[in-house]
């Protein structure tokens, strides 16, 4: 994909995102008032209040849900917009856990994303091909996970390196086996080609069942 194609997608998928927040807050507009005139009815009045409430409580979690991932498709939408900015690699690590959620769930695994240890959390770089090394490098572990495994993402610092360590659990594979299969599948190849674009890194390590994408504070991209 060129860039005038990532930068219309982008525009797009801003732009509707936009409207589906407005939907949402039209919901949540409408279920608030109901909620309103229930609280008003008299006691007895209405035999199934309780289930209603309950009902109403379900729809303002799902406007929340839906909120929230509008609001970080959007972001990931604004991405192609700058081609070297700084990137917070903590909220995009947030980001990618819950727009990539829905993959990992079909494989059976789960992702999470940790506090960053103290330190620099942020770098310059090109927003869209780091989001895309993160994706690759996730796709990576998730298809080669057993059903219940699990990884975990956070920011640490290095030297001159700024760097996202993604540690799996929950499978009884041995490091190197596990490691080996990672390592060469299509998904982590292609993240590793994006980070050297970057002029970053993606390793093994450091932690057992760890893998890490390395990034200078200043891409050469």
């Amino acid at each position: 994909m060129g860039e005038r194609e990532a930068v219309f997608l982008g525009r797009v998928t801003a732009g509707f995102t936009h409207e589906l927040k407005n939907v949402l807050a039209i919901i949540k507009e409408s279920t608030g008032l109901m909620e309103d005139l229930l609280s008003m009815t008299p006691e007895g009045s209405f035999p199934h209040r309780e289930r209603f409430n309950r009902a109403l409580s379900t729809v303002l979690e799902q406007v929340g849900r839906g909120v929230e991932l509008s609001t970080r498709l959007n972001r990931l939408a604004h991405t192609p917009d700058v081609a070297l900015g700084s990137v917070e690699l903590d909220e995009a690590c947030r980001q990618m856990v819950l727009l990539c959620e829905r993959f990992a769930r079909l494989k059976g695994v789960t992702l999470k994303a940790l506090p960053p240890v103290e330190g620099q959390s942020t770098a310059v770089t090109s927003p869209l091909q780091f989001h895309l090394a993160m994706f690759y490098a996730l796709e990576a572990l998730w298809s080669q996970l057993t059903q219940g495994g699990e990884v975990t993402l956070q920011v640490k610092t290095s030297g001159n390196e700024v760097l996202v360590e993604m540690t799996c659990s929950g499978t009884e594979e041995g490091t190197e086996m596990f490691a080996g299969r990672v390592t060469t599948c299509e998904p982590w190849c292609l993240s590793g080609a994006v980070m050297e674009i970057l002029g970053g890194r993606l390793i093994c390590g450091p932690a057992q069942y760890g893998f890490t994408l390395a990034l200078p504070v200043e891409s050469s991209a």
